[in-house]
């Protein structure tokens, strides 16, 4: 039987969407793959872990807690944004680090609002193709795919930086991070090298200089050039096609025509 490793991670806020979040995976993927639930935190208080443990066993889902005891070494990753999200957003970036040498392949999924309609088997075990994340185009100015010179210029690089994938599920290359030795070093080179483009964002808070769109700007631009877009092959970019990935507002959208 396939394994399916699935990851996220949250603090104790999102706790509760957790248990219908597993329940659903358990209608989509049981009993055909044997699935395994990676919870990443460091401020989840034990009596909730117990309970989403249980919970979990009850479905038939391994569940597995992910304790992350560098958590302050993540600060350096939210320097060149606002305080909008903590630093569990951004845990997934080395999940090769934390999780078991023989799993080579993980989906992320974002804590709570993400919800599975079927199967996912296509996504899932897609092949990368020599890439270090599968993920689908949200945003992009033109058909081509962007690549790392594109950083440089700056129409380019907000689309990249701001929402050039969806980070809701991605599918990560662990095998792959773990072989160029991927760490927060990386990607915290990754963000000084954007911020010292001094191409500044637009947002809500004007008081605060933003570069890059959280965890999923941040992603994308460290990756860039080597992210594989599912289905891309096949459709090219096309506004509302994000396979394994819609936002609320694609679905709106879809509904009204």
């Amino acid at each position: 039987m396939k394994e399916i490793n699935i990851l996220t991670s949250t603090d104790n806020n999102l706790v509760p969407h957790l248990f219908t979040q597993l329940r659903n995976i358990a209608d989509n993927l049981l009993p055909k793959y044997n699935v395994n639930f990676w919870l990443f935190h460091y401020r989840i208080p034990k009596a909730d872990i117990e309970e989403l443990t249980a919970y979990s066993e009850f479905l038939g889902i391994k569940f597995h807690e992910v304790f992350v005891y560098d958590f302050e070494d993540y600060k350096v990753l939210t320097k060149g944004t606002d305080d909008r999200y903590p630093y569990e957003s951004y845990f997934y970036f080395c999940a090769h680090r934390y999780l078991p040498e023989h799993i080579e392949r993980a989906l992320y999924i974002d804590a709570g609002d993400i919800i599975f309609s079927g199967d996912i088997e296509e996504f899932y075990f897609a092949p990368f193709e020599g890439n270090f994340i599968i993920a689908s185009i949200a945003v992009s100015k033109r058909q081509e795919l962007y690549t790392f010179d594109d950083l440089s210029i700056e129409d380019w690089y907000i689309d990249i930086v701001h929402e050039y994938i969806n980070s809701g599920s991605l599918v990560l290359n662990l095998q792959l991070m773990r072989i160029f030795n991927i760490d927060l070093r990386f990607y915290e080179n990754v963000t000084n090298f954007m911020m010292s483009k001094s191409f500044i964002l637009q947002t809500d808070n004007p008081d605060v200089q933003v570069y890059y769109y959280y965890d999923q700007g941040l992603i994308a631009a460290a990756f860039v050039g080597q992210i594989k877009f599912f289905e891309y092959e096949h459709f090219g970019f096309q506004p509302l096609h994000m396979p394994y990935n819609f936002r609320p507002l694609n679905i709106e959208m879809q509904k009204t025509t």
